[in-house]
């Protein structure tokens, strides 16, 4: 690929140095009889138009075929991408966004192996691989910054990858990296599956505390998603983000208290003894903080009870509302910080002491009931029944965002093989080529012909037998006056 670069830089040259030897010829006689020598010059090109035609057209010949073998060994696509941050410069995170990851060896290698490019590096990708902006065209102002939405994409073979093919090169990275973006900005739902092997080693109650929190994510996400998308209903699952709201809370109020009911009436643990333990550790932590945040609220209470009363009465500031007028606007003072934190704590007093007493009733329940083996096989029933709940509607939410995002997340970025044919282009390139250099040659030989001397032009232009019966009249006739100029010449 270097040596036809090399020869189509010669193939360029070659009009240009041609012109600047014809210039080189015409000012090394200086300004003198110019007109006299491109005339004498223009006389003899007649006798050589034909050949100079003849090279024009095998010099267009040589200069299209040297573009054809350099199209084989190119190719190019065009990248874009389509989300309303693109524009900012930011990915769809809006972290920055950065095009020259497209040429990272991570890319290029997993490209190498999925396009079985064999006998190639990255490193030997990367040498022949340019990413380019492509430009928004005459709509953008000079004063206006713009930031490109679109790139190309572009190979060129070099000594070590003239094996491969250009088109599969540019497809299998474009390919890679298109999904590799999408896999780094499309959501993340595996968050929502659950390993249901770590439950072997837990016992019921954390069980049931382990899928409320997970049921309570699910809720969460699809009961936030219900707001950005409210009328969307999936055209796989059929569900609405609200609807899958529903359903989870309809477990975690149904299905889950209904299994955490049975655990505790019958007092089933799968080790007894070890859990009443951890519950009684648990209570001694949590009467320690209980007492915490009951000492934090009556410290809250005697700072209200301390503060300045009048305090209350210079609060009032003046301020102005939509409609222009001016009102005055209570701020905050300490007081009311001190009633905040007073009711923060008691809330916080008041979880931790139904916190104990829930782990005071499962430790009676334990402590007094016996363990039947039919109720423990009911509870491992109702424990499959769960995770098969708990699968369906997780698998619900994961579906429907996937219907969601192929109109957001998947058209994120596309990408298209440049597959236009250059032979238009390649022709009409190599035709301008050849009449350049035909005008070059042809400047050429008019600057070789102008510089024989005035006699000896004239000399050529006749027969031998001619020079050897010229007189010497004659030749004082042909030589003219003394700037060279013949008697015919000046007759005329």
């Amino acid at each position: 690929m270097e040596n036809i670069r090399y020869f189509e830089y010669i193939l360029v040259a070659l009009p240009a140095v041609m012109l600047l030897c014809a210039l080189i010829l015409f000012m090394s006689r200086g300004k003198e009889n110019l007109l006299r020598r491109i005339r004498n010059g223009t006389r003899t090109l007649k006798r050589w138009i034909i050949l100079v035609l003849i090279l024009a057209v095998a010099y267009g010949g040589i200069n299209f075929k040297t573009e054809q073998m350099q199209a084989e060994m190119r190719a190019a696509a065009i990248i874009g991408f389509n989300y309303p941050e693109a524009s900012s410069g930011l990915n769809p995170n809006r972290t920055r966004f950065n095009i020259s990851e497209i040429l990272s060896d991570e890319i290029l290698e997993k490209a190498i192996t999925e396009g079985n490019l064999d006998h190639v590096s990255a490193d030997d990708l990367k040498r022949c691989l340019q990413v380019t902006p492509l430009k928004a065209g005459e709509s953008i102002s000079t004063n206006q910054v713009y930031i490109s939405t679109e790139y190309q994409l572009t190979y060129e073979a070099d000594q070590n990858t003239k094996h491969l093919d250009p088109d599969d090169v540019v497809t299998s990275v474009a390919e890679v990296y298109c999904r590799e973006f999408v896999d780094a900005n499309s959501r993340k739902t595996n968050a929502f599956a659950m390993d249901f092997s770590e439950l072997e080693n837990m016992d019921y109650l954390d069980i049931v505390e382990l899928f409320d929190e997970k049921a309570e994510d699910i809720s969460d996400y699809a009961y936030a998603m219900s707001f950005e998308a409210a009328t969307f209903q999936s055209e796989t699952t059929g569900e609405t983000f609200s609807s899958i709201t529903e359903k989870v809370q309809t477990f975690r109020d149904v299905q889950l208290e209904r299994f955490q009911a049975f655990i505790l009436s019958n007092g089933l643990a799968k080790n007894a003894s070890q859990y009443v333990a951890k519950l009684k550790y648990d209570n001694t932590i949590t009467h320690k903080l209980y007492l915490k945040n009951v000492a934090t609220h009556n410290i809250n209470l005697d700072a209200i009870d301390r503060y300045d009363r009048d305090m209350a009465t210079i609060v009032l500031i003046p301020s102005v509302d939509v409609d222009g007028y001016f009102y005055m606007s209570r701020t905050k003072i300490g007081v009311d910080y001190f009633a905040e934190n007073a009711e923060e704590s008691m809330q916080s007093a008041s979880k931790r002491q139904r916190s104990m007493q829930f782990n005071d009733y499962a430790i009676t329940q334990m402590q007094t009931a016996d363990q039947v083996s039919a109720q423990i096989a009911q509870a491992e029933d109702m424990l499959e029944a769960l995770k098969n709940e708990y699968q369906v509607f997780s698998q619900l939410l994961v579906d429907t965002l996937a219907d969601y995002d192929k109109k957001t997340v998947n058209n994120y970025v596309s990408m298209m093989v440049d597959d236009s044919d250059p032979l238009k282009t390649e022709i009409v390139k190599s035709a301008i080529f050849a009449i350049i250099f035909a005008v070059a040659l042809c400047v050429l030989i008019i600057a070789l012909n102008g510089r024989n001397d005035p006699v000896s032009s004239s000399v050529s232009g006749g027969s031998q037998k001619e020079k050897r019966n010229a007189g010497p009249g004659d030749v004082q006739r042909e030589t003219g006056n003394g700037d060279g100029e013949t008697a015919e010449e000046d007759k005329r």
